[in-house]
């Protein structure tokens, strides 16, 4: 029997590429997917800058937001302290003329000068009237200095993706 010789050829390797060449080169398809990589990072990168941005804007929006309505409510407060100083003040010279109006009224009902007295008693009429709707508006400045200040409700944010579904 004759033995079976087997022998075996490698397959030469390929030459390397000459420089300069089509060979040289690596593949445009490759080329391709590297800048469209770049271009997706480099939006990304940018978007991602663009978000922290706007987030960090509506955070200080926020923060001002608070900050304003901290001061509005204080102000509120002076002015309603401010008005309640002037309600006193206007109270106290409603009282002093209707107490002037009413010693005239018994000075001239005294002396029997009955058009004097009915003068006396328009006077003190009008300053019991504005005592009346003074202490009114008292009440109401009291119970707007109670009272918890309004607070509007904020607009929800609403994620689009969110609302589409």
């Amino acid at each position: 029997m004759a033995e079976e010789i087997l022998v075996e050829i490698e397959a030469p390797a390929p030459p390397p590429p000459i420089p300069g060449t089509e060979a040289d080169k690596p593949d445009a398809a490759v080329e391709d997917l590297r800048q469209q990589l770049e271009a997706i990072t480099a939006r990304e990168a940018e978007q991602k800058t663009a978000r922290e941005q706007a987030e960090r804007r509506a955070r200080e929006s926020e923060a001002e937001a608070v900050r304003l309505r901290e001061s509005e409510t204080k102000a509120r407060g002076e002015t309603v302290d401010s008005q309640l100083d002037a309600v006193a003040n206007a109270e106290s010279a409603a009282k002093a003329e209707s107490d002037t109006a009413e010693n005239e009224y018994a000075a001239a009902m005294e002396a029997g000068d009955y058009k004097k007295a009915g003068a006396a008693q328009r006077r003190m009429s009008n300053a019991e009237a504005r005592l009346i709707a003074l202490g009114q508006s008292k009440a109401d400045l009291e119970a707007a200095k109670r009272a918890p200040p309004r607070v509007e409700p904020k607009p929800q944010q609403v994620d689009p993706l969110e609302k589409f579904i």
